[in-house]
């Protein structure tokens, strides 16, 4: 039951809202949202906390089959947008889809310098450090938010299909090091086409995105919009859905400016 000071005829009409609404608020109501991440898939709901490549392809099916559609629509209709908030410094002792996991350390592409801290499982296998030192865990101290909503619709409720934990400093990649001499306003706009190229590659049914022009969106913004990047383009290469994208030459054309007579 849900709790209402109201008349007894609004509690059964919030009741039914209440039943009927996003899966998220039915498994908070019956989970007790205690911290449990383990049983979001049952739910048919992705899981946000630093997902992986399958479980970013696997949260793309899922957020593409709660948008129902008509037979005759498009597969690739969400906006995805991102930006990031602030966080306090601190870890979360949680129940995840590899057991009990502790979460709130700083995220990290693939092959970035430092290893990615952002969800570590606490069982581990034979052979492997059974303890970790939280005081060495660099915690993060921002949350970088990647959501979808439907723009076809006239309303669309808006899914989180990933969440990082990041630092407001960028991390270093050997990569970009060995490529560009001067890294020192480079690593952000690096990190941020490291971490976007994942998300866009597993998520086949965004065709549209959506950011502010924030100084780490450069590069971002240059390779998408066709201009030119500072960018080492070797290093574009190495980049999940980046490495896709191919130029080519549009047809020079010459638009006359319209005449508008006075008034």
């Amino acid at each position: 039951m849900v709790y209402c000071k109201k008349s007894p005829q609004d509690c059964v009409l919030w009741e039914w809202v209440y039943r009927t609404s996003h899966p998220l608020l039915r498994w908070m109501e019956n989970s007790q949202f205690h911290g449990t991440l383990g049983k979001l898939r049952s739910w048919g709901l992705p899981m946000f906390v630093s997902p992986n490549h399958a479980e970013l392809e696997e949260n793309d099916h899922i957020t593409s089959t709660l948008f129902g559609r008509l037979p005759d629509s498009r597969h690739r209709r969400l906006v995805l947008s991102f930006d990031r908030t602030y966080l306090t410094r601190s870890l979360q002792l949680c129940q995840g889809d590899q057991g009990s996991m502790m979460v709130g350390g700083a995220h990290r592409p693939q092959n970035f310098e430092l290893l990615d801290e952002s969800k570590i499982p606490l069982k581990k296998e034979s052979g492997e450090p059974q303890f970790f030192s939280k005081d060495k865990l660099v915690r993060a101290n921002e949350m970088e938010s990647f959501q979808v909503w439907d723009c076809a619709r006239s309303s669309s409720f808006i899914v989180e299909i990933a969440a990082f934990p990041v630092l407001s400093a960028a991390s270093v990649d050997p990569r970009l090091e060995s490529m560009v001499a001067d890294t020192k306003h480079c690593r952000g706009k690096w990190e941020v086409l490291c971490r976007l190229g994942e998300v866009l590659d597993a998520a086949t049914s965004v065709p549209f995105l959506l950011c502010d022009g924030a100084t780490s969106h450069e590069w971002m913004h240059s390779l998408l919009l066709g201009k030119t990047c500072a960018a080492p383009w070797t290093g574009v290469e190495l980049i999940p859905f980046f490495n896709k994208l191919q130029h080519e030459e549009m047809p020079s054309t010459e638009f006359p400016l319209l005449h508008v007579p006075s008034i």
